[in-house]
């Protein structure tokens, strides 16, 4: 998906779902965004979501603890299994960057799931006035961007 064309002609689908991809995409994922623009039709629809990074992440890789797993145990997935789990975990913004840079505007964004504060020590962080970058989870809605401008 990161190197090959999609096995679909241009413009085959309405909507194109892209769950809990990006994330694993360890070689080019905006050629893999590239494709999945071009198989949607003018007008069609990209549903992405993705595990979003949190402040939970970042404390614990501050205090120099692992919030991504054990690289040797991942890479030795790609030897065993040929696949690999998370490669990296991005936030809103860096979503919307790469969909950007993949020609996609993005119509809607949000976060979702259970708030990420599991002890006391991290529930003030539902103080916050950005809380949704609490939640476990990313879910966008983006439309090529020639469809964008396309009249209805």
């Amino acid at each position: 998906v990161e190197t090959q064309p999609l096995p679909f002609a241009a413009g085959a689908f309405d909507l194109v779902l892209c769950n809990e991809v990006l994330e694993h995409l360890r070689i080019n994922p905006l050629y893999a965004l590239r494709e999945m623009g071009r198989v949607l039709r003018p007008g069609g629809r990209l549903l992405l979501s993705t595990p979003n990074i949190t402040p939970q992440h970042r404390r614990k890789f501050l205090l120099g603890r692992s919030y991504q797993g054990d690289p040797v145990a991942e890479f030795q997935k790609l030897e065993w299994l040929g696949h690999m789990g998370h490669i990296r975990l991005y936030e809103r913004r860096e979503v919307v960057a790469m969909l950007r840079a993949a020609g996609f505007t993005v119509t809607a964004a949000q976060t979702r799931g259970a708030y990420v504060t599991r002890s006391w020590r991290t529930w003030p962080l539902l103080l916050l006035p950005r809380r949704d970058r609490l939640r476990p989870y990313l879910y966008l809605w983006a439309v090529p961007q020639e469809a964008r401008r396309a009249p209805p």
